[in-house]
């Protein structure tokens, strides 16, 4: 059956409604949380770590950009440290003056500033308008990081104007993408020969597409191996190429991949939001130190002078003199750091960056070949417009059956992500898949192969069968658990129900109400956990080798504040947040023990996934198999319902080829049923002295 491709106006509509949901989530994530903020006095917010207060003002310089810099320590300079707090490199925070019992609303009254530095008794900012009067007391309220969303707007004028580029009419899928057959087994010469056949073919299909490819990466396959090597194929052609990702860390891994080649790479982005390995590569770091940049030192000294006096200055006649002429040098200095980046820029191979970073004002005029997106599958749609409209041709890395982006409003539509609509719409031809993995054990692997993977994913030989025996200093003779590569511990019958942190709320003074989202917890899956833990280390395996992870907030804060004091180098975190992660051995608290057998976000499979693909050598799952085996889906409102009605009748009507309707409920299921055939099987009561 032929396709039917959209026109113009079923384009326009699309866009316009993907403008209306982007807005929703707009509101939804910045509008929410500031709402909450503002509803708490400035105490209360001091008290749960929302705000610093009593700071005051103790060096300023001049940043990127000519901004302002400053350094906030402790009002009381006998007090060596800070207050608790929540605030971390990287958050954008309101700087207020000591007075008012409220947060001042957001708006033009409102000064913000990006956190660059958190240490035990200094936070740094770099200010984003200019602050005059540094005196005084002050105090930093933690706000909501407000993205920067894509417009439909350019797209409706270029659909009216029918200036649409084959890429974008691909995408929109108005036409069919389209392939070369220049690149060939015959001609194409790796830089990495140990690539598998997999890796290579896609290599092939990036090389030859017109418009657009996908790699598929499963867990474990080398998704950013085979990356690299696409990059180091394309600057061996002399293209220039554009690579986003739409987290820092996912920008920062493949930095760091690159370095150790001979690449002119540039990153772009915030220092405070870069890992500090690869800060060398920054666009802010080599615009100081390279030799253009020695160019602008010495004005940055002589505003550096400026802002020293303009502090110690009483007269206010006097300061606004100095302020004046900061203006004035600030204006020739951004002027002349701007051609310094230029230059940086131009002569760069790579250019790396966040998708909303690629809305940068210094890649307005920058010309780019392609564009590599990895992670594609976390990234929102209207990130992807942002960086998609400067580049000719576009490659997206990821795996639909883990987790979409995270998205805050009601409406799930968002989470569709233009990796599975275009492989939806367009099909095989435009995708490979990577089917040979390097991390997990054949039995941890299999699941989900079987599951999500057609059964075409296979272990490596290095992988295949390795187990805990095989490290290093681990005991092979012996408990037999270091010889176990999947353990489930069933606490059916064992009244380990779960908690809310909604219970514990109530009874707490410091509770962050509305700023924090009801968790679910188990303290008896904590008690296993750290059992479990325990019986690993005495095996001899490392605690840095271990990680615990849980789909629940609530748990894994119960587990950081039980597990942490004592075993420092145990990493505990949420399945969410240990996307794209690894460790030999990984310990997974299920939670979900209830009478009603309601299990929430178990019901994601692509959660599940994840959860179930980051061990090497030993997975232990730790769950109710009489609440996880028996899963009873959420009563949906009335509003999902008309909403799953309406979503019923489009999918009827359309194909699907991206194998993506899995039910979560069987998936479940399933997963307790093959922990259960091929896993041991432990009860509480096995960890009893």
């Amino acid at each position: 059956m032929s396709k039917k491709y959209l026109n113009n106006n079923q384009v326009k509509k699309y866009l316009e409604e993907l403008s209306k949901l982007v807005a929703t989530e707009r509101e939804t994530d910045i509008i929410g949380v500031q709402k909450g903020i503002e509803s708490y006095s400035i105490t209360e917010l001091g008290r749960m770590g929302w705000a610093v207060l009593n700071l005051r003002i103790s060096a300023s310089k001049t940043g990127l950009g000519g901004k302002t810099v400053i350094d906030l320590e402790p009002e009381d300079q006998e007090d060596d440290l800070l207050p608790y707090h929540l605030v971390k490199t990287g958050d954008v925070v309101a700087l207020e003056p000591h007075g008012s019992s409220k947060a001042v609303k957001s708006g033009a009254d409102q000064l913000q500033a990006t956190v660059i530095k958190v240490v035990s008794n200094r936070l740094v900012l770099s200010l984003q308008s200019e602050l005059e009067d540094t005196e005084g007391i002050w105090r930093v309220i933690k706000l909501a990081n407000e993205i920067t969303f894509s417009s439909s707007k350019p797209f409706t004028i270029k659909i009216r104007k029918n200036t649409l580029s084959s890429v974008e009419k691909v995408l929109l899928n108005m036409q069919a993408p389209r392939f070369s057959n220049t690149v060939k087994d015959d001609n194409l010469e790796l830089f990495d020969s140990s690539l598998n056949p997999s890796q290579r073919e896609a290599i092939k299909l990036a090389l030859n597409a017109e418009e657009l490819a996908l790699i598929h990466g499963p867990p474990g396959t080398g998704k950013t191996h085979t990356l690299i090597e696409l990059i180091l194929q394309l600057i061996k052609r002399e293209q220039r190429i554009l690579v986003c990702g739409p987290s820092n860390l996912s920008v920062d891994n493949l930095v760091e991949r690159l370095a150790k080649h001979e690449v002119n790479q540039i990153r772009l982005g915030h220092p405070a939001r870069i890992l500090p390995s690869v800060i060398d590569h920054s666009l802010d770091i080599k615009s100081r130190y390279s030799d253009e940049g020695l160019i602008v030192k010495d004005i940055r000294n002589e505003m550096d002078d400026l802002l020293s006096k303009a502090s110690s200055t009483r007269g206010r006649a006097e300061k606004r003199k100095i302020y004046s002429e900061l203006k004035d040098l600030r204006k020739d200095f951004r002027a002349r750091e701007q051609n310094v980046l230029n230059d940086l820029l131009n002569n760069a191979q790579v250019v790396l960056s966040t998708l909303n970073g690629s809305a940068s004002k210094n890649l307005y005029n920058q010309k780019f070949d392609i564009l590599i997106i990895d992670e594609a599958t976390q990234a929102l749609e209207a990130e992807c417009w942002i960086a998609i409209t400067q580049c000719p041709k576009v490659i997206f890395a990821g795996d639909h059956h883990q987790l979409p982006p995270t998205v805050k409003s009601s409406n799930t539509k968002l989470e569709t992500t233009l990796f599975l609509r275009s492989l939806t719409f367009h099909g095989d031809c435009i995708r490979v898949m990577l089917n040979e993995q390097f991390r997990m054990h054949q039995d941890i692997m299999e699941y989900s192969s079987h599951n999500l993977y057609e059964d075409k994913l296979t272990a490596h030989n290095s992988v295949k069968s390795h187990l805990l025996s095989d490290l290093e200093e681990v005991d092979a003779s012996g408990d037999d658990i270091v010889n176990t590569p999947l353990l489930f511990v069933d606490t059916a019958g064992s009244d380990f129900l779960e908690s809310s942190t909604a219970d514990i709320n109530d009874n707490n003074s410091n509770s962050l109400g509305k700023l924090v989202d009801d968790s679910k917890l188990n303290m008896g899956e904590v008690q296993l956990v750290i059992s479990h833990l325990k019986l690993l280390i005495s095996t001899g395996v490392k605690s840095s080798q271990i990680a615990i992870i849980s789909p629940y907030n609530g748990q894994v804060t119960q587990l950081i504040s039980e597990i942490k004091p004592e075993f420092p180098e145990v990493e505990i975190g949420t399945v969410d947040g240990f996307q794209g992660r690894e460790k030999e051995a990984v310990i997974l608290s299920l939670v979900r023990s209830n009478f009603d057998h309601q299990v929430g976000f178990l019901m994601d499979y692509r959660r599940l996934n994840v959860a179930i693909t980051r061990a090497k050598r030993h997975l232990c799952v730790i769950g109710d198999s009489d609440t996880v085996m028996s899963p009873q889906p959420t009563t949906p409102t009335l509003k999902e319902k008309k909403n799953d009605k309406k979503n019923d009748k489009k999918d009827d009507k359309k194909e699907d080829k991206s194998s993506d309707k899995i039910d979560g409920a069987k998936f479940l299921i399933d997963l307790g049923e093959y922990l259960n055939d091929r896993g041991e099987v432990w009860t509480p009561e096995m960890y009893s002295d």
